[in-house]
C-alpha cells in the first residue's frame, strides 16, 4: 500500500514538474506583469483541457484519447467501465482505475485491472455529480522504449462508459 502511495506521489510530482517546466519557458518570454498574469490564467485552463471528458452522446474512448484522466457526470448511482477487447490490452505494468468525485471530497475507489476481466463497476455514486477516473500503472517499465511500446499497443484499446 505504501508503494502505491509513493508511486502516486511520484506521478503527481513528475506531472507537476513537466507542467511547471513548460510554463516557466513561456513565462520568461512574456513582458510585463499583466501579460504574465493573463498567461498564468490561460495555462491553468490548458491543464483542465488535458482531462478527457465523455461527451453527452459519447460512450467509448480509446486509450490514446485519455490524457490525465476522464471526467464524466453520473447519470445514476453506478457506472461500468468496460474494455471492448481486453485480450488486446497490455497490462504488464499492472494498471489500476481510481475513481473519485471531481471535487475530491471523498476517498478514491481503486480497482486493479485484470488481464481477463473486461467490466469494472463503481457503485454509490450521486446522480448528476461530476466524477474523475484515473488510469495509471502501478509498476514501472524497464525502459522508456518499453513503456512507449506498451502505450502504442494500448492506444487503440476502447474503454466504454455504461451508465
Amino acid at each position: 500500500m505504501k508503494f502505491r502511495k509513493y508511486l502516486m506521489i511520484l506521478c503527481v510530482a513528475v506531472t507537476a514538474s513537466v507542467v511547471l517546466t513548460g510554463c516557466g519557458g513561456q513565462k520568461d518570454q512574456n513582458e510585463g506583469g499583466t501579460q504574465a498574469e493573463a498567461d498564468s490564467n490561460t495555462e491553468k485552463e490548458e491543464v483542465k483541457e488535458e482531462v478527457t471528458e465523455f461527451k453527452k452522446d459519447q460512450q467509448t474512448l480509446s486509450f490514446s484519447d485519455i490524457e490525465n484522466g476522464i471526467n464524466f457526470k453520473a447519470a445514476g448511482t453506478s457506472v461500468v467501465f468496460e474494455f471492448e477487447d481486453i485480450d488486446s490490452f497490455d497490462n504488464s505494468l499492472k494498471m489500476e482505475f481510481s475513481l473519485t468525485d471531481a471535487a475530491y471530497e471523498k476517498d478514491p475507489v481503486v480497482m486493479s485491472i485484470s488481464d481477463k476481466k473486461a467490466k469494472y463497476q463503481f457503485d454509490n455514486l450521486e446522480k448528476g455529480k461530476e466524477y474523475y477516473l484515473e488510469v495509471y500503472p502501478t509498476e514501472s517499465a524497464n525502459s522508456d522504449s518499453e513503456y512507449e511500446k506498451i502505450q502504442e499497443k494500448n492506444a487503440d484499446c476502447q474503454l466504454k462508459l455504461i451508465q
